[in-house]
């Protein structure tokens, strides 16, 4: 293999690493474990471990970044942000009211983790909401 080909190889373990949030520490210990214990570095690995262990973290990454999707949109349908019928709503308020402002598919990984805080906050008000108002008519009743 070429040179360059494993720099750019390497450049782009390093960007999936980044996105998914996975520190120096945390690095080294997965290409410890990848490596069965024979080195820490990711300059050490060779083009090939190199491109399966991209694989495995873009599999990876893009199924935590569904399953965060999912969930981000399970609790906005239950509290009426999102209709599945109307995109059209749901976008406005990202890109209006959410944390980083940008729509749901421009979420890396760490943001869709704060967003996720930002609905479950939502969804508690909103039940805490319902609950005040069914004890005030239940009390007028």
């Amino acid at each position: 293999m070429k040179p360059n080909h494993k720099k750019s190889l390497h450049r782009k373990l390093m960007t999936l690493l980044s996105k998914a949030g996975i520190d120096d520490d945390m690095r080294h210990e997965m290409i410890h474990r990848f490596t069965g214990g024979r080195t820490t570095s990711s300059k050490d690995l060779s083009a090939a471990e190199l491109a399966k262990l991209i694989n495995r973290l873009q599999g990876d990454y893009e199924d935590q970044l569904r399953r965060l999707r999912s969930e981000i949109l399970a609790i906005a349908t239950r509290t009426g942000i999102h209709d599945p019928g109307d995109w059209e709503k749901f976008n406005r308020f990202m890109i209006h009211r959410s944390i980083a402002h940008k729509p749901l598919n421009q979420y890396n990984i760490a943001e869709l983790k704060s967003l996720r805080k930002q609905f479950r906050a939502i969804e508690r008000r909103r039940k805490q909401q319902k609950a005040v108002f069914r004890l005030k008519k239940w009390q007028l009743n």
